[in-house]
């Protein structure tokens, strides 16, 4: 559920900038400093409810993709990526989701 960006971007990261949102990793791995921000665009205040909604949205998938019956390898992909989201929203200026209110393993209803 992380995408990365590979330390070769640093040259060009100044136009990367201008096109893409990214937040630095709280801790970097060899070749990767940076990580991209894919919550949904901010908008106006007016409308910030439907950002707020759009992204808890992103909390729920994920939470639910956490089993806890999975390898603890497994579980903690999730448990990054659901800190990593919430460093997302921090760097946005939205208020952190309260991770243990979550519901975690349950079914997703995906419509196509």
């Amino acid at each position: 559920m992380r995408i990365f960006l590979d330390a070769s971007l640093d040259e060009d990261l100044q136009t990367v900038r201008q096109r893409i949102r990214r937040i630095p990793l709280p801790k970097p791995l060899k070749d990767v400093r940076w990580e991209l921000d894919f919550l949904h665009d901010p908008r106006p205040a007016a409308e910030e409810q439907k950002v707020d909604a759009a992204d808890r949205e992103l909390f729920d998938k994920v939470a639910r993709l956490k089993d806890p019956q999975s390898p603890a390898g497994v579980q903690r992909q999730y448990t990054q990526t659901l800190a990593a989201l919430n460093r997302m929203r921090t760097a946005n200026s939205r208020k952190q989701v309260n991770l243990r209110k979550l519901r975690y393993g349950q079914p997703l209803d995906i419509q196509y």
